[in-house]
């Protein structure tokens, strides 16, 4: 993939969106491809973002909370919680 990524990179004009995502995805070859090194590592963070995801959504939604003060308050300490 690394040699295709290469070789194909060379083709395309810069600053097309493609050479972009290619450019994108080169410079992060390392970390990209880490987990083939050490079996340990996840592939991706979907089990992080899915532990994360009620708290940035309840963050919104507590903003509504009688007041912005105390919906800011209530996000505040709700995410802190749940991050200790």
């Amino acid at each position: 993939l690394h040699q295709w990524l290469m070789l194909n990179r060379q083709k395309i004009t810069d600053g097309s969106a493609t050479a972009k995502a290619l450019d994108y995805s080169l410079r992060r070859w390392g970390p990209l491809t880490r987990f083939l090194s050490d079996g340990h590592l996840p592939i991706d963070n979907n089990h992080i973002e899915n532990q994360i995801r009620p708290i940035a959504i309840g963050r919104n939604n507590w903003l509504f909370a009688g007041s912005l003060r105390a919906g800011k308050r209530a996000a505040a300490v709700m995410s802190l919680i749940q991050s200790a």
